[in-house]
């Protein structure tokens, strides 16, 4: 039973197995949020209910987060798994709750995949605070949550600049 807990643990907690892909498990770990964000926009035309998708599926990776990256620490030996992937997840679900269905497809997945996966990677101001100063499941969350929210400004005003 316990092998089976792991497997389904490290299979979720990777983001279903994007985590263990060689190199930029991040990267790899963001694709399945990027593909429910692009299942959701197209199935999902009321902006409020696909506002509450977003915060329903931020809320379940989070969720699904917290109990099982214990056995990622188990598995991994490391205070920050890098297969772990739920947080780039739930970080790219900010950004789609913070922006809507009110721009084009293409900008929400791939502008809001890039500028993610780019403040992800640099860990600015608050980001670096959560990765760097704090431990644990708020740590390895919180930095990509706050990767997330800024992310959501920059394509905010990207939207007002060059989408009118």
């Amino acid at each position: 039973m316990a092998n089976k807990v792991m497997k389904a643990s490290l299979f979720f907690g990777s983001s279903l197995g994007f985590g263990f892909l060689p190199k930029m498990p991040g990267t790899w770990g963001t694709i399945p949020a990027v593909l429910i964000g692009i299942g959701v926009y197209y199935y999902v035309t009321d902006e409020t209910l696909f506002r509450v998708c977003m915060l329903g599926w931020l809320l379940i990776v989070c969720g699904i987060g917290f109990l099982v990256l214990p056995v990622f620490y188990e598995f991994t030996k490391e205070s920050d798994p890098k297969k772990f992937t739920l947080d780039e997840m739930a970080g790219y679900f900010i950004v789609l709750l913070f922006l809507g269905r009110n721009v084009p497809l293409w900008f929400l997945s791939a502008g809001g995949f890039i500028v993610f996966r780019f403040f992800d990677i640099v860990k600015p101001p608050g980001a670096w605070f959560f990765d760097k100063k704090l431990r644990g499941f708020v740590s390895i969350m919180g930095d990509d949550m706050i990767s997330g929210i800024y992310s959501a400004f920059v394509l905010y005003f990207a939207k007002l600049i060059f989408l009118r």
